[in-house]
């Protein structure tokens, strides 16, 4: 199917699962949020992703969320002006939630120091974020700090450094397995 065949039928999908779970549209989030986030309608795309998103992590579904969210940031920028920046505010805050229960730190600051200073987003969500980002840069620095000055190292150097764990682990597994060795053997002759 053509994709503008596809964005039609996906925005027919959702209108009728609108009429069909009109009393009771929570049951239906995650369809919804399929439907419309595969349409042009961004602003239902975003009210459903979100929706969904919202319920998704209500029960500890984060990764779900997240995924949402992020597909919610896609159709935010397709939104009206003057409505951007609120909405990618109140979504970015929404994701670093999920991120954050998810122990992806790295991407969690840069979301959060992405969008701190939106320009048309309303002070208090602004002040939200830099509160956030600030807090988490912090527990970033303290527990998990080597995540961290690698996510902002050059792509090289934390080939490098992946490299280097890695061999590191190769060698501890390897002198694990000689000292087992050497155990069993001084095993076996203790009982011959």
């Amino acid at each position: 199917l053509l994709v503008s065949r596809r964005k039609a039928l996906h925005a027919a999908a959702g209108r009728a699962l609108e009429a069909l779970y009109a009393s009771r549209l929570e049951d239906a989030y995650d369809r919804l949020a399929y439907h419309y986030g595969r349409t042009d309608e961004s602003a239902k795309a975003v009210e459903y992703l979100v929706r969904f998103a919202d319920k998704a992590a209500g029960v500890y579904a984060n990764a779900d969320a997240a995924g949402a969210l992020q597909q919610a940031l896609t159709h935010v920028e397709r939104l009206p002006a003057e409505e951007q920046d609120r909405r990618a505010v109140e979504i970015a805050l929404r994701l670093a939630h999920s991120l954050y229960f998810l122990r992806r730190v790295p991407e969690t600051l840069d979301l959060l120091l992405a969008h701190r200073e939106r320009r048309h987003a309303p002070s208090a969500a602004r002040r939200v974020v830099r509160h956030k980002a600030g807090h988490l840069a912090t527990r970033a620095r303290a527990v998990e700090a080597p995540a961290v000055v690698r996510a902002r190292e050059p792509p090289a150097r934390v080939d490098r450094a992946v490299r280097e764990r890695r061999v590191a682990v190769r060698t501890a597994i390897e002198q694990r397995e000689r000292r087992a060795a050497r155990v069993t053997e001084q095993h076996e002759r203790q009982v011959q």
